[in-house]
């Protein structure tokens, strides 16, 4: 097929294989057929309007092909090119396949006849478009359980140290379930990588996925905390603009929204910012992005607990609101926050988070879980299961789902993180 779909959970690696293809191009190792390989990504294309043709959006991205008789030669022979547009999910504003004139006609060979189309997206972004348009959808899986093996191996370079983290990892089975995912791989080794010395080694280690983060955010805060004045307040600022961020599909920041939000550029020189925040070049402007989506997605779950202003029961039901997913993960971590062990992680550095902020999440967690068991929503009721296993509450499972005779998850493709959640919530309502 000339047009392909690539999904993928958050962290799985769509953005890493899109560089790789690349990468593997212009060494000249493989996909060689192509004269041209051009790359595409929404997150670029949320801030200015529908290009008015083809020429103009590669002209945009590639300023060195602004010559439109050496543009015309390259499109002459649209068999030998490749177009790629990363992250739908990325994409402010909702798509459709049949809707969206410019991809609709690369898709559709309406305009080069030949050439071959790649995209990826996040499985929610696809729910909400036309995906039966497209000739083939594939997945990522992941790392399989020798690739995770070997990604200690090269992570640590300390091999005894390697076996040791990988081991502890083999013997707990969410952990060695994350690992599925090479974005959480990584953050856990980084995690461990503190925990394998002398003074961490007795330390309660991460459960869930709200504690990995929690843990990698603490361990950033506590190398940096002699550069930070105030760290609560910084972290107030970039986690108030990440949740900005994350409801309104926004990942590309610039000058004009480190002003709106209070972040000075001079705190680009500590240690801290320049760990969570990166800085690049995009159309000749300074650009700011978190340094994974998974990452602001949790800074912004953390916003409503540092004792802001902000009311969370009107952000639980707006973030729930949305059809497109992106506040799915958000909602999982804001769960997971509601924790004892999760969030007394932060307590030494910021002090304690908001208890009356938490005691409303648990209890809109409860009336969600009883009204989606009842709706019969299969991939709703997923993501709320996995809030209920983020919180780790098992008083609140079993009071919810505990008197449930089976639970409806037809039609949905499920990976290993799903399972064990399932697996961990029918085992708590047993018991």
């Amino acid at each position: 097929p000339l047009t392909i779909v690539i999904s993928g959970v958050p962290g799985i690696g769509k953005t890493t294989l899109v560089q790789k293809i690349l990468y593997d191009w212009a060494a000249g190792e493989h996909h060689q057929r192509f004269a041209f390989i051009f790359l595409f990504k929404f997150r670029d294309l949320n801030d200015w309007r529908e290009p008015t043709s083809l020429a103009e959006l590669i002209v945009k991205h590639h300023p060195c092909l602004n010559d439109l008789d050496g543009l015309r030669k390259v499109l002459r022979k649209p068999e030998n090119l490749l177009f790629i547009f990363d992250g739908l999910d990325e994409s402010r504003t909702s798509i459709n396949f049949k809707d969206k004139p410019l991809l609709t006609s690369l898709m559709g060979q309406t305009v080069l006849k030949g050439c071959s189309v790649v995209i990826t997206s996040r499985p929610t972004a696809l729910e909400s478009s036309n995906i039966k348009s497209v000739p083939r959808c594939t997945e990522i899986i992941g790392f399989l359980a020798e690739q995770r093996k070997i990604y200690f191996k090269r992570f640590f370079s300390d091999e005894k140290v390697s076996m040791e983290a990988f081991e502890y990892v083999q013997q707990n089975d969410i952990l060695y379930t994350m690992c599925f995912n090479p974005s959480y791989c990584w953050i856990l080794c980084s995690v461990l990588k503190s925990y394998f010395t002398k003074e961490n080694k007795h330390q309660q280690r991460p459960k869930t996925i709200s504690q990995l983060f929690a843990d990698f955010i603490c361990n950033i805060l506590t190398n940096h905390k002699r550069e930070a004045d105030n760290p609560q307040d910084l972290l107030t600022s970039i986690s108030k603009l990440a949740l900005y961020g994350v409801c309104n599909k926004c990942l590309v920041f610039d000058d004009r929204d480190m002003d709106s939000f209070r972040i000075q550029s001079s705190q680009f020189l500590s240690g801290f910012m320049k760990e969570i925040l990166q800085k690049e070049e995009s159309f000749n402007r300074l650009v700011y992005t978190y340094l994974h989506l998974t990452v602001q997605e949790f800074l912004a779950a953390l916003h409503p607990l540092l004792g802001t202003t902000a009311d969370v029961t009107e952000l639980l039901n707006k973030a729930d609101s949305y059809e497109d997913g992106r506040c799915e993960i958000l909602l999982r971590f804001l769960s997971g926050l509601c924790h004892t062990g999760t969030r007394d992680k932060f307590t030494e550095i910021l002090g304690p988070l908001s208890v009356e902020s938490i005691c409303k999440v648990i209890d809109w967690l409860k009336t969600k879980t009883e009204r989606e068991l009842q709706q019969g929503n299969n991939r709703a009721l997923l993501n709320t299961l996995h809030c209920l296993y983020e919180t780790q509450n098992t008083t609140l499972i079993r009071s919810t789902v505990g008197n449930q005779k089976s639970l409806k998850l037809t039609k949905l493709n499920l990976n290993p993180v799903d399972c064990y959640v399932l697996s961990y919530i029918l085992t708590c309502c047993r018991e």
